[in-house]
Formats: structure tokens, C-alpha cells, sequence
């Protein structure tokens, strides 16, 4: 036999105000509905909040993998204006041993490759703070929270 919606709206509301499952089919029993309709609009509202259950957990999952990478993000994304920096001293310590200056394109690679970095990691880091902000306030979180974690 087929769910009743009538009969889900009404166990929804039951279920709302916090009484349990078995409770909700005594008094439905007792107000004359049929055991079978009962058991079936039951189980039938158990299976919507089930199917529920996998999204929320799905959604919990991405939010997780997405605050893993930003990290992660974070970690590595200075190492490259310190490769920058490494080139542009070892450069120009080559420099400051060759008379013949063989390595001034590479230590002026290396001070742009750093300065780039410095100034990528700078715009990163604020598109990143922007989206995390955006993020808790969708989420109705006080943006002074990101903060105090932070400090």
C-alpha cells in the first residue's frame, strides 16, 4: 500500500515537536488509522531522512577537502618566491666571482621570479582570506571568529 502524504505531513510535525517513532504510531493507531498505513508512511519518512543523511555527508566531506587543500595551498605557496630569492643569490654570487658578470640575466631572472612570487603569494593569500570570509558569512559565522583563530 502506498504512503499517505496526509499522514507524513502530519508524523513530520509529530517528529518536530521530538516524539519518538513508536510513540508517533501509538497515537496514530489510536486515532483510528490502519496499522498498515501507519507502518508504511513511517517507513516511508524514514527512507526521505536517510536519503538526506548521504548529502549531508557529502556536503560535509567537500567542505573538508576544500579547507585541506587551502591549507595545503597555504604550506607550499611560499616556496615560490624563495626560489626566486635562492636564484637571485646564487646568481649573484656567481656574479661576484666571475669578472666577466656571465651570470647578470640569471640573478635579474631570479629578482624578477622573486618579486612575481612575492606579489603572487600576496594576491593569493587575499583571494583566499576573501573567500574564507564570504564562506562564514553565508554560513551566519561572525567573521571575528576567522580572526581569533588566527591569533
Amino acid at each position: 500500500m502506498p504512503a499517505n502524504p496526509q499522514l507524513i505531513g502530519y508524523m513530520r510535525q509529530m517528529e518536530s515537536k521530538g516524539y519518538p517513532d513508536p510513540q508517533i504510531r501509538n497515537i496514530l493507531l489510536q486515532q483510528g488509522w490502519d496499522a498498515i498505513s501507519v507502518d508504511d508512511s513511517l517507513s516511508a519518512l524514514k527512507g526521505e531522512v536517510q536519503a538526506v543523511q548521504p548529502q549531508i555527508a557529502k556536503k560535509k566531506l567537500c567542505k573538508e577537502a576544500l579547507v585541506g587543500f587551502i591549507m595545503v595551498l597555504l604550506f607550499f605557496l611560499p616556496i615560490v618566491p624563495l626560489i626566486g630569492w635562492i636564484m637571485c643569490l646564487h646568481s649573484i654570487f656567481k656574479i661576484k666571482n666571475d669578472p666577466a658578470l656571465s651570470g647578470m640575466g640569471f640573478a635579474i631572472a631570479g629578482v624578477v621570479f622573486g618579486v612575481l612570487g612575492l606579489l603572487l603569494v600576496l594576491l593569493l593569500y587575499s583571494v583566499i582570506l576573501g573567500v574564507i570570509t564570504a564562506f562564514l558569512q553565508a554560513n551566519n559565522v561572525p567573521v571575528d571568529t576567522l580572526f581569533n583563530a588566527i591569533l
